[in-house]
């Protein structure tokens, strides 16, 4: 656009001093030049005369541009140069155009260090070189900011950090498409994350044991009866091979009934080292695995609208934000005595996010306490049932770990001919990928 405006100028100005020179001319030489002879020779040869005129006056003209393109160039290679955010420049033949001060001091790589794309994949990013290239590749098609995501990277002293990446594209330089990016140290936050997240694992345990104690229930029960009438059956010298064959293979399905429990909750207890693509539909129905029996248990049912959007971030993180919210609605169904005890699941996407919608027919929550659920602490359970401690940190892992927000109102609504009033939870999280 800019570039447009400039040659609009260049050419009105062109066409003022044309206009005005043909226009003007023959009063100018008249009324300037009283010799008759001078004047014919003037006006005879106007446009000689015009181009003498217009040809310094270009070329001065241009010269004065090109002077402040040169030095607004410098002035904001300078700006960029003092700015405290890490900053680099590259463009789309794969050269490193700048680097400056901020990212230096924050990398310790120089501009003569990574000087290519190719330098910085294999010098900074290492494993993620492939990640790195193909995710530059799609940036010049870009128009806006892009998020490219965080990465653990190599400093030049072997440390390794993890930087946030922001893309945008910059003015063509060269007639090459050239991208600034930002980048944001952001390890401290990584570590901060990954307590939270056991914080949140932690307040979960609880009802988990208490699945995992339900489903192990029957099939130790089963394990326990057939074992004791084998060995009574023997006691007595009534044992057979067929009891025996029947018995073992009693315990046997059992044994991998378990085995297969563990392996279910096994994923849940492993911390998120990386945001990886995952589908919401898959996140609910593992949430399930951790929560069901015992919602099933309460008669809790779970009415699901899930479009199959993959998105790129933390799938643990939503996991245990899911059975949070899910466990309140619990909660709330149980102190409230509600008869229907329904929970909506509703995702859908606008331009740039993930919206999944979660609400419950347990009665909305109470107006004056409705904004302080985020609250840490807060929670009005009695304390051998609550810490307070669940919403606070399933806001803080949507808002600092995943880069989302979240928030909760009280809704009105219409299902199967019957109106509910109950707790709408919002979770809004980015859709962009790698």
């Amino acid at each position: 656009m800019k570039d447009k405006k400039f040659a609009f100028f260049l050419s009105l100005i062109y066409f003022i001093f044309t206009f005005l020179f043909f226009i003007f001319f023959d009063a100018t030489i008249e009324f300037l030049v009283k010799n008759k002879g001078y004047q014919d020779f003037l006006l005879k040869n106007d446009e000689w005369l015009y181009l003498i005129l217009v040809t310094p006056l270009i070329y001065f003209f241009t010269l004065y541009i090109l002077k402040n393109y040169r030095e607004n160039l410098e002035n904001l290679e300078g700006l960029l140069d003092k700015t405290p955010i890490a900053i680099i420049v590259f463009n789309e033949e794969g050269k490193v155009l700048l680097i400056n001060k901020s990212f230096k001091k924050l990398t310790g790589f120089s501009l003569e260090d990574i000087n290519t794309i190719e330098k910085i994949a294999t010098k900074i990013f290492g494993e993620n070189t492939k990640i790195l290239k193909k995710a530059i590749k799609s940036l010049y098609s870009k128009n806006k900011t892009h998020e490219s995501g965080e990465f653990e990277i190599n400093k030049k002293n072997g440390e390794r950090i993890t930087l946030n990446f922001k893309t945008s594209p910059f003015r063509n330089i060269n007639n090459k498409k050239t991208i600034i990016t930002t980048v944001t140290d952001v390890t401290k936050k990584e570590k901060e994350n990954k307590l939270l997240m056991q914080e949140l694992k932690m307040s979960a345990m609880d009802e988990i044991l208490q699945n995992i104690s339900h489903q192990w229930r029957q099939p130790l029960s089963s394990i326990s009866t057939v074992s004791t009438a084998l060995r009574l059956q023997n006691d007595l010298g009534q044992t057979s091979y067929k009891d025996i064959d029947n018995t073992m293979e009693i315990i046997n399905n059992s044994a991998q009934y378990l085995s297969k429990t563990i392996e279910d909750f096994r994923g849940f207890f492993k911390p998120d080292q990386k945001k990886t693509h995952f589908y919401i539909n898959d996140i609910y129905n593992k949430s399930l695995q951790v929560i069901g029996n015992s919602f099933e248990k309460d008669s809790i049912y779970f009415i699901t609208d899930i479009k199959e959007f993959k998105i790129y971030n933390y799938s643990n993180a939503l996991l245990q934000v899911m059975i949070n919210i899910f466990n309140n609605s619990k909660d709330s169904f149980n102190k409230n005595q509600t008869t229907d005890k329904i929970i909506f699941i509703e995702t859908y996407n606008n331009e740039y996010n993930l919206i999944i919608q979660i609400k419950d027919t347990a009665g909305g929550i109470p107006t004056k306490i409705l904004n302080k659920v985020f609250e840490p602490y807060f929670t009005t359970k009695h304390q051998s049932v609550g810490t307070g401690m669940g919403l606070y940190m399933s806001q803080e892992m949507i808002t600092k770990h995943m880069g989302g927000k979240i928030w909760v109102d009280n809704k009105m609504f219409t299902y199967n001919n019957k109106t509910y009033t109950g707790a709408v939870f919002t979770i809004s999280l980015p859709l962009s990928t790698i």
